[in-house]
């Protein structure tokens, strides 16, 4: 995947997960709701939110496994790697979200 902001990489996710956006003005969090509903807009955080990631990955289908240096997010339309530094869960969040953004990036067939 190119280098993205880390907004554009939130869009990219929020739009595989079937979310609308608008920003908050942070660049890690953004409001969303379901594309097409009513309900209000709720705050997102899937880059620093345990919860917000782990349901971003049950919604894309996406398996984690960590190993001793590295972290792999796979998708069905990705699969992403993410070395584990000092902060092992910002390693897993951030893998969850690009492999989910990865499927907003894919063009669609006819």
């Amino acid at each position: 995947m190119d280098k993205i902001t880390e907004q554009e990489l939130l869009g990219l996710a929020a739009s595989a997960a079937g979310y609308e956006h608008r920003w908050d003005g942070d660049a890690l969090a953004m409001y969303v709701r379901p594309i097409g509903s009513t309900e209000a807009f709720r705050l997102w955080r899937p880059l620093t939110d345990d919860s917000d990631a782990g349901l971003l990955a049950q919604q894309r289908a996406i398996r984690v496994l960590v190993g001793n240096d590295k972290v792999d997010a796979l998708s069905p339309e990705a699969h992403v790697h993410e070395r584990l530094g000092l902060d092992r869960r910002a390693a897993i969040r951030r893998a969850v979200v690009r492999a989910a953004a990865a499927r907003a990036r894919i063009p669609a067939t006819s």
